[in-house]
């Protein structure tokens, strides 16, 4: 599920609609603050987006919406999508200070960890996000999930892709989907948190990954579409690991 999704049940299925995003977080005002954005940015063709400010951070949160077409589900997406995530990344890289990509849940781990190793010599903040119960339903918890993936990619140095997922930030590659009703859909069962946003922001800077490497950024789009997994089992034979090696 997106944040993007209808609040409009499809035979009890949420059903991706275009353009609903941007035009209904103009007027949240958890996630704009109008009057800030329109002090600062008033004479913009095209005004930012703007949070009210957020406890325990430095920096006030502006930030611009691009949606793609065709919006897609997310158990539609392909290595192409990942391609042209990373490759829009790599466009935009000089001009924002983080990137935090809204996703449905169904493969948004996949995407986060195809991601971590695309992108070479990162150096900002790239947060994966998304959402159990849409943005404009009553109870939702986009809101929460997309104000905290915003506040991470501004406020802090997290120079890696990672998941913001109910009030925990993830590695990208460490973590999956454990949940289909819970809100608390991923977690990391053998990796600790990036960080937790509880009362107070608690960062473990310690297992933040921080490349050696002086290097620019830059984007490995040649990708080996051939991947299959072979799980292994106990008693497993070798003729059935080489029928599999050989398929």
């Amino acid at each position: 599920m997106t944040l993007a999704e209808a609040d409009v049940l499809i035979q009890f299925l949420y059903e991706p609609e275009p353009y609903y995003l941007p035009l209904v977080i103009r007027d949240i005002p958890s996630l704009n603050d109008k009057k800030y954005v329109e002090q600062y940015y008033g004479d913009h063709h095209v005004q930012p987006y703007g949070l009210p400010p957020v406890r325990h951070t430095q920096k006030r949160v502006v930030y611009c919406v691009v949606e793609y077409e065709p919006l897609l589900d997310s158990s539609d997406m392909t290595f192409d999508d990942w391609i042209r995530i990373a490759k829009d990344i790599r466009e935009s890289y000089h001009e924002y200070d983080g990137f935090v990509i809204l996703h449905g849940t169904d493969t948004l781990e996949y995407t986060a960890s195809a991601l971590s190793f695309m992108m070479e010599n990162l150096g900002k903040p790239v947060v994966l996000t998304g959402a159990q119960i849409p943005v404009a339903e009553v109870r939702s918890d986009g809101r929460e999930n997309l104000i905290g993936a915003l506040t991470v990619a501004v406020n802090f140095d997290v120079p890696e892709v990672s998941v913001y997922y109910n009030n925990k930030l993830l590695h990208g590659n460490r973590c999956t989907k454990l949940n289909n009703n819970r809100l608390a859909a991923f977690d990391s069962p053998n990796m600790n948190p990036l960080a937790s946003m509880d009362i107070s922001i608690n960062f473990k800077y310690e297992s933040i990954f921080r490349s050696g490497n002086i290097s620019y950024f830059r984007v490995q789009d040649n990708l080996c579409r051939n991947v299959s997994i072979l799980r292994i089992f106990r008693s497993i034979s070798i003729e059935c690991v080489s029928l599999f090696l050989l398929f």
